[in-house]
């Protein structure tokens, strides 16, 4: 196995994930005795940006726990823990909504830290324990903080690229997202018409509605559905 120092950390040099232009290694913390994960990324800037986020949200069960930040060969790289990955392939109907109320109470705590996440994907949903349904929500890139009126002004890009009537997208553009991925687990698309369950594909399709203004406004109404049924 190839390593590395980069300031403190020895860093295993096999590239064991990556998105964007970022690249992601498994490291070690002689410091703290511990194992983590170090996003690499050229853009310094962006990096900042992303660590000050996560350094904003804190400590939460939902979300990957951020660690530290350093610059190394004029890259910026995140220091975070270290995930174990299970994957979602064999959920059924009963998992994929647990799952998704996960994912909704991780964007609860976010909302409530003045943050859009903004880039809710499969892929940025590790679920780290496939009999408990317990996960973490990662990669922060593209979140957004919102304004004082609860909104973010300006352009952004995810996986599923929910409907906006303006440049303006606030907590529901999260939660169409986890409709999406809701969606996703299940079928293997992102169209809520192929969900059978009546009840399920209608509160999917109300937190993914075209007009921003008419989808669940707020996580803890989208979780109250769901855990209803």
């Amino acid at each position: 196995m190839q390593t590395e120092l980069w300031g403190r950390y020895e860093v295993n040099l096999v590239q064991e994930g990556y998105g964007g232009t970022s690249s992601v290694y498994f490291g070690f913390d002689p410091l703290y005795q511990r194992k983590v994960a170090i996003k690499k990324m050229p853009d310094i800037t962006l990096g900042l940006k992303e660590a000050w986020i996560m350094n904003i949200y804190g400590l939460n069960e939902r979300l990957v726990e951020f660690y530290d930040f350093f610059i190394h060969d004029n890259h910026a790289c995140i220091v975070m823990e270290l995930l174990n990955v299970n994957e979602f392939d064999t959920l059924g109907q009963k998992e994929a909504v647990q799952v998704t109320v996960n994912i909704l109470k991780g964007l609860q705590y976010l909302h409530s830290k003045g943050i859009i996440h903004a880039d809710i994907a499969p892929s940025n949903i590790i679920l780290t324990n496939n009999k408990t349904l317990s996960l973490k929500i990662i990669d922060f890139e593209s979140a957004r903080l919102k304004d004082s009126e609860g909104v973010f002004r300006g352009d952004v890009k995810n996986w599923i690229f929910a409907p906006s009537s303006s440049k303006e997208i606030d907590d529901s553009y999260d939660l169409y997202s986890a409709a999406a991925v809701c969606t996703y687990i299940l079928t293997g698309d992102v169209k809520a018409q192929k969900i059978k369950h009546a009840k399920l594909k209608e509160i999917l399709e109300k937190a993914m509605r075209e007009d921003p203004k008419r989808r669940y406004r707020k996580a803890t109404d989208f979780i109250k559905a769901l855990e209803e049924l």
